[in-house]
């Protein structure tokens, strides 16, 4: 079993690793009763270095009639490549022998130096940022395939030309089904809010809505 973590990161909830650990000669999960783990029956290996006995003895966890093991990892130990860990109960063995590894992201010292949280997060913002960007607006009265007066702008048109330059595509919804998806570049815009687009096909209905990106 291979699990990601961050490097180094601080003992937390987040660097805890849980799998179910096997009774000697059974099938069945071990429970809380069935193993004591002892300093030596858990090593972990940091980049194929000298096995060492893991901080923080594993412990049982309940669930119904049977339990998964949590494993808490610290941050000496995730301050590696990748972290092997082993289970070995000394004899009379308890439980079967297991082995799972670990390997980190988000840092340069990392088995993946980026950080898919991270990456994520970067690209909701970047999303975000985009979306702010974006015009909202309702077409008005008396619109003809070049001209349109708006009735609603979010943001409100406050200057001359503050639009010019930028791409006006009706919503795919829109109630001129003829104007769904079409988008034109918009050649001016008055304070008031009328654009000045190159021709779309149909002249928009009072109601219309779009977007200007």
């Amino acid at each position: 079993m291979i699990f990601t973590r961050k490097y180094g990161a601080s003992t937390s909830s987040g660097t805890h690793i849980r799998i179910p650990i096997i009774k000697r000669g059974a099938v069945d999960f071990a429970v809380g009763a069935d193993w004591t783990p002892a300093a030596g029956d858990v090593k972990v290996s940091k980049d194929g270095g000298t096995a060492a006995n893991i901080a923080t003895l594993p412990a049982a966890v309940a669930m119904g009639n049977t339990a998964y093991w949590e494993f808490q990892l610290s941050s000496g130990e995730l301050a590696c490549k990748q972290l092997v860990v082993t289970v070995g109960d000394s004899a009379t063995k308890a439980v079967e022998d297991q082995c799972f590894v670990v390997e980190t992201c988000g840092n340069a010292s990392a088995m993946y130096p980026s950080d898919p949280t991270a990456d994520n997060t970067d690209a909701e913002t970047r999303l975000t940022n985009a979306l702010k960007g974006t015009v909202y607006g309702v077409v008005g009265s008396s619109a003809t395939t070049t001209s349109i007066p708006t009735s609603s702008l979010s943001p409100a048109a406050g200057v001359t030309d503050q639009f010019k330059g930028r791409i006006m595509t009706f919503a795919a919804d829109t109630t001129t089904a003829n104007l769904r998806g079409q988008s034109r570049e918009i050649t001016g815009s008055a304070s008031g809010g009328t654009l000045t687009t190159a021709a779309f096909t149909t002249a928009p209905a009072s109601g219309d809505t779009f977007s200007i990106t």
